[in-house]
């Protein structure tokens, strides 16, 4: 397939179509983010930032997450004891346009450094 072919193929549309198996909303026809043209390609973002350790210490609280491009959508929630980013208002990786920017077929590779700390 193209690249925009797979891009296309992964359409919440075409996904809770062809992909009923891939995730777990296809089957209520629900979408994880609230927008009209959502593109499942990069379902986990590749600027999260998350770390089992723990990333800094705020105010008595260990933050284990946040957004790596601090998208004005996003906020960090507090847990308990725990801080972890809130991603479920931002669509930055959801739209087509995004997913063509960053696109790569060997998808780990847009995910290399998703996971390390500041």
């Amino acid at each position: 397939m193209s690249e925009d072919d797979i891009i296309d193929y992964f359409d919440f549309e075409n996904m809770r179509k062809e992909e009923p198996d891939f995730c777990p909303l296809y089957a209520k026809n629900k979408k994880c983010h609230d927008m009209e043209s959502l593109n499942c390609y990069l379902c986990a973002c590749p600027n999260f930032r998350y770390n089992d350790a723990g990333i800094a210490t705020i105010d008595d609280k260990i933050q284990y997450s946040y957004c790596n491009i601090e998208s004005k959508d996003g906020r960090q929630g507090i847990y308990g004891a725990k801080i972890h980013q809130d991603c479920s208002r931002c669509t930055v990786p959801h739209t087509k346009s995004y997913v063509k920017a960053h696109f790569n077929h060997e998808w780990s590779a847009i995910f290399a450094n998703s996971f390390a700390a500041k």
